[in-house]
């Protein structure tokens, strides 16, 4: 019965410890320094109150009787502060475990702002990207259309675009013109500086362009729109030069390189990057012609 009644007063206990600790949660910040109060000035005046009791009860009993009510007070006292303890125990743990909670929520609610801030800045960041990348496609298609190049765009295409199958150009801008018929065509040397001078300055606005794309500071997409159709049919054209073969200078190795990786390469990008252009356009690509 003994071994019983011990494990029932355990589960008591227990059971009562758990109610209490309920209790406590249900209480505010406030109510749980108000009992942590009350607990301190209980702990700081009990004794001294004791301690005048036993001064009274001295003036009516003897020593022998107050020994023995001092075991009885003292019976009833210490649970009394073990329970208190227990109750400041408790108390204590709670408001830390609440001061944890709130701060573990600030910290949460700071990294989210931060995430926020951090995503607004990078929208920032892409929409100034993408305006500079936009303002320099309109300074291209400013050069691109500008009188001199116009002009010679106009004598290049003119001459070189129908009749022409082959050409190369020499030494002091020299064009040698090789046509589908036998008929050919006499130009003056006036006339052949013209078409050598405007296929080179359109040569040299491709090769730019493509050096800017790859450095990634145009807008592709706008790009696409306004240089396909007026563009694009000058590959016809540049597929036609050729270079002399044999003995040559490193100037003219150079030169070749250049026409193929920077001319003759940007078509390459147009017609890998032809798909997904044409779908970032959308609605607008309708009117382009197909590579």
């Amino acid at each position: 019965m003994s071994e019983r009644y011990k494990k029932e007063q355990v589960c008591s206990a227990s059971h009562s410890f758990v109610r209490i600790k309920h209790l406590l949660k249900k209480l505010s910040n406030d109510d749980l320094i108000h009992v942590m109060a009350i607990v301190l000035i209980l702990a700081i005046f009990t004794p001294f109150c004791l301690v005048l009791l036993r001064m009274i009860l001295s003036l009516f009993f003897s020593s022998a009787n107050l020994g023995a009510f001092g075991d009885f007070i003292g019976g009833i006292v210490n649970p009394i502060f073990g329970f208190l303890s227990l109750i400041a125990i408790l108390v204590t743990l709670i408001l830390q475990n609440q001061e944890l909670q709130a701060t573990r929520k600030e910290i949460t609610a700071s990294a989210r702002a931060q995430k926020e801030q951090v995503e607004s800045w990078k929208k920032q960041l892409e929409m100034a990207t993408n305006k500079e990348k936009r303002d320099t496609t309109f300074q291209v298609l400013q050069r691109w259309t500008s009188p001199h190049m116009r002009e010679c765009r106009t004598n290049a295409w003119d001459h070189l675009h129908s009749n022409v199958k082959d050409f190369r150009i020499g030494k002091g801008k020299k064009i040698y013109l090789s046509y589908y018929s036998d008929e050919g065509a006499t130009f003056s040397t006036r006339q052949e500086n013209k078409i050598a001078d405007g296929f080179l300055e359109v040569c040299q606005f491709i090769s730019d362009l493509h050096k800017m794309t790859k450095s990634d500071v145009l807008d592709d997409k706008l790009m696409f729109v306004l240089f396909y159709n007026s563009l694009y049919p000058w590959f016809q054209i540049t597929n036609k030069r050729r270079f002399e073969q044999g003995i040559r200078s490193d100037y003219d190795n150079n030169v070749e390189e250049w026409y193929r990786i920077w001319v003759m390469g940007f078509k390459s990008w147009w017609d890998e990057n032809y798909d997904r252009l044409k779908v970032k356009v959308g609605d607008d690509a309708h009117d382009l012609p197909n590579s």
